[in-house]
């Protein structure tokens, strides 16, 4: 099984005329080094042909911020 075989995890669609589930799948982050973000879903019919796919990406604008404190910082009140 491969990192991305959703079907293996999750397991298939085969037979299955809707769904209704959420997974949570921490090795599929929307967000840092191995984002899925710009990649894309395949879904297969059991014969292995192709059957829809779809490309992976944000809404809109993303801004990501990331803030580091060493000490107290200005308007605070100590705890």
């Amino acid at each position: 099984m491969q990192v991305g075989d959703l079907s293996g995890k999750y397991g298939s669609l085969e037979n299955k005329s809707s769904i209704n589930e959420t997974f949570t799948d921490l090795y599929a982050p929307l967000f840092g080094k191995y984002s899925i973000v710009g990649r894309s879903i395949v879904i297969h019919r059991p014969t292995g042909a192709r059957w829809v796919c779809a490309s992976i990406g944000y809404p809109g604008p993303v801004i990501v911020a990331n803030a580091d404190f060493n000490g107290d910082v200005e308007g605070t009140t100590p705890c």
